[in-house]
């Protein structure tokens, strides 16, 4: 179930510099803190190098200096991966299980960036007995699809898209899994939200969006249908439980330390808020 909330305009976008990391206002969690995101295909990489490029980028992992920004303000920080684009219930379970075996039977907060945050959402409904989730903060994560892929299946050759996905070891279920008519229809119906467990969320959407973006295209596209957006998923689609703001961002900049936007900021106010919600 979802809920829209209060909608704040966030703005990560100060200069790097000013991060006090381990001396700022922020304060960690009593519990730790597990990032959920999707192993990065090499699809992925080339249009991230895209965006990024000029820009100086994390070394050694998309959420290394997350990380490393975290445990130095006193989180307790795991980091997961999953498969690229399997299918939601396919991640979920390579996600639980390495949850189980890091905080069987320990309160801990789940973060999920893009499909991350649905991964988590199953696991929470349909695979959480042996689990203690307190929260979940997603971040620009899908939960009502992305009208990007409706129209991918809509206007492209569907043997043509799933042909040049195969080609580039990208599992075509996974994208499946996030057109609006499965989510509406099949998804959510079907992974209702735990009572124990607190929901947050945020969307993006750049106050200017770079029209040479490799994301242009589906950014307008989206606009046309659902309204703002970062890219690949609208604010609408974003919001679950609390919302808690719009991210001055496109989508693959929520994801690892970049010139256009102050990833560890946004990390940090999110464990921030944790402490202050009594995780």
């Amino acid at each position: 179930m979802s809920s829209k909330g209060t909608r704040i305009a966030n703005n990560f976008n100060s200069p790097l510099s000013n991060i006090q990391v381990g001396k700022s206002r922020f304060k960690a969690p009593r519990y730790p803190v597990v990032l959920c995101h999707v192993q990065v295909s090499s699809a992925t990489k080339n249009l991230e190098s895209q965006i990024f490029q000029n820009s100086k980028l994390i070394i050694g992992g998309a959420y290394q200096l997350i990380k490393n920004a975290l445990e130095a303000l006193g989180v307790e920080v795991i980091v997961t991966s999953v498969p690229p684009c399997s299918t939601i219930e396919e991640r979920a379970k390579c996600l639980e299980k390495q949850l189980r075996e890091v905080l069987k039977f320990r309160d801990f907060s789940l973060v999920g960036h893009s499909m991350g945050g649905l991964d988590c959402r199953f696991v929470i409904s349909h695979l959480s007995r042996q689990l203690n989730v307190r929260s979940l903060t997603t971040i620009s994560t899908p939960h009502r699809g992305s009208s990007f892929m409706d129209w991918c299946y809509e206007n492209v050759d569907r043997n043509l898209v799933e042909s040049t996905l195969r080609g580039l070891a990208i599992d075509v279920r996974g994208f499946q899994n996030l057109t609006t008519k499965f989510c509406k229809d099949v998804f959510n119906p079907q992974t209702q939200d735990n009572k124990n467990v607190l929901y947050f969320s945020y969307g993006a959407s750049p106050s200017k969006f770079n029209q040479l973006s490799v994301l242009a295209l589906s950014h307008k596209i989206i606009k046309l249908r659902e309204g703002s957006n970062d890219g690949m998923v609208s604010i609408k689609s974003s919001e679950w439980g609390q919302y808690l703001g719009t991210l001055d961002a496109e989508h693959f900049c929520l994801r690892k330390q970049n010139k256009y936007f102050d990833v560890k900021n946004l990390y940090s106010t999110i464990v921030d808020h944790l402490n202050k919600q009594g995780f």
